[in-house]
């Protein structure tokens, strides 16, 4: 199965779009282990971000505060950030976890630096914004607008 997501992905024109595909289809456990292929191998590429990387816990304000668990890893090598709704009954979810605006209402994920970031499962360039002070933040919709969870890398 992993041979066919690696040849899947590297003929995929639009990564996005096949990750989705994996979603639609999770109860076959192949977004499973696409996430944690995935994983692996950016904890290859980025060995050191991984191993002495500081632990940076990441402030979620307004609406849904209690919903939204994220963290960042930094080091002088990158910094990866990963969030993850929680108490999902509480917001609604959708099918496969998908969570709309209506779920997640004003909530912002505050980032630990000025964008632009890459989510590692669909490739996509994520552009964040910046508020009045100059921190960098996105909307929770915006963070869980493809799948019910994220990992940003900062490029």
């Amino acid at each position: 199965m992993l041979q066919q997501m690696r040849e899947a992905t590297a003929k995929a024109t639009d990564l996005g779009a096949y990750v989705a595909s994996l979603l639609d289809t999770m109860e076959d456990g192949r977004i499973k282990l696409y996430l944690t292929w995935r994983l692996l191998q950016l904890r290859r590429e980025q060995r050191d971000l991984f191993l002495y990387g500081d632990y940076v816990p990441l402030r979620v304000t307004d609406a849904r505060t209690e919903n939204l668990v994220a963290f960042a890893r930094v080091h002088s090598t990158g910094t990866a950030v990963v969030a993850s709704p929680r108490l999902f009954v509480k917001l609604g979810a959708e099918q496969h976890g998908a969570l709309g605006d209506a779920a997640w209402l004003d909530t912002v994920l505050e980032l630990p630096a000025n964008g632009p970031w890459r989510n590692i499962a669909t490739g996509e360039q994520v552009e964040p914004t910046n508020d009045k002070t100059g921190h960098s933040s996105m909307p929770a919709t915006a963070v869980f607008a493809n799948l019910p969870w994220v990992v940003l890398m900062k490029t």
